[in-house]
């Protein structure tokens, strides 16, 4: 009969140290900068960030010009449609950035979680025990 590792700790650690853990490192999480950033990437938002800006551009370009040649701005309220499309791709891009942030760190509780409560059958000195997965070390006997 195969007896595996003797379980013994001094034996297990040296293995760990050697070999290392038995663990995937996380990735880094993205910082809500991060996030924010990839959600002004959305193609829709682009348009809308452009053509606002452009309107904003014309709008300073036309109310300038009236204002110059008539000594009074006929359409002083112009800006107003601009800064509000700009300000709704600034809302947009906050809550998308917001809930990304707030699901990626749901997601990590869970993977957590499920990592700390997974145990795996291995054998050692001749009984089948169960271990948490970060603790097999290389040499164990697994059972499938």
């Amino acid at each position: 009969m195969i007896k595996g590792l003797n379980g013994d700790a001094e034996e297990l650690k040296q293995r760990k140290k050697f070999y290392g853990s038995n663990v995937i490192p996380p990735k880094e999480p993205k910082s809500f900068l991060e996030l924010c950033w990839e959600a002004i990437q959305d193609a829709t938002l682009i348009i809308l960030m452009i053509s606002a800006t452009v309107s904003l551009i014309l709008w300073f370009v036309t109310f300038f010009t009236n204002q110059s040649e008539s000594g009074e701005g006929e359409d002083e309220e112009g800006w107003i449609d601009s800064v509000a499309i700009l300000g709704s791709v600034v809302i947009v891009v906050l809550v998308t950035a917001f809930n990304d942030y707030a699901k990626e760190r749901q997601f990590r509780g869970l993977q957590n979680k499920i990592a700390a409560d997974h145990y795996f059958a291995v054998i050692r000195n001749g009984e089948v025990k169960q271990v948490p997965v970060a603790e097999i070390v290389v040499g164990d006997i697994c059972q499938v």
